[in-house]
């Protein structure tokens, strides 16, 4: 198996941390994705993780199930995962994998 980069930004930001997202969100990305939010939730103490999903076209099973995992995970924390700028697209694909309404939604920071 080859390493893949994933273009994915974190930035410290008021309040948060924010995670730009990769293009796509599946197989490939997903270890990735699930390794850099937890290292985001364990690094900052700064309120939420903003997932900015913006950049995302296409996100999958395993893209979502990234985003599941990190959720048990964030609470633990008491911390809370925010979907960022999130496309019409991209909240179809998670109320058809059963996630409507399991993230906060916003389109912009506070």
């Amino acid at each position: 198996m080859t390493d893949i980069e994933v273009p994915i930004a974190t930035s410290v930001s008021e309040p948060g941390v924010v995670m730009s997202m990769p293009v796509e969100i599946d197989v490939a990305t997903a270890p990735e994705i699930r390794t850099q939010g937890l290292t985001a939730l364990e690094s900052f103490d700064l309120g939420p993780l903003f997932l900015d999903m913006a950049p995302v076209k296409f996100i999958d099973a395993a893209g979502l199930g990234a985003l599941v995992d990190l959720d048990p995970f964030s609470r633990g924390c008491h911390r809370e995962i925010v979907l960022l700028n999130v496309s019409p697209h991209v909240r179809r694909v998670l109320a058809k994998g059963g996630l409507a309404g399991a993230f906060r939604e916003t389109n912009r920071l506070p």
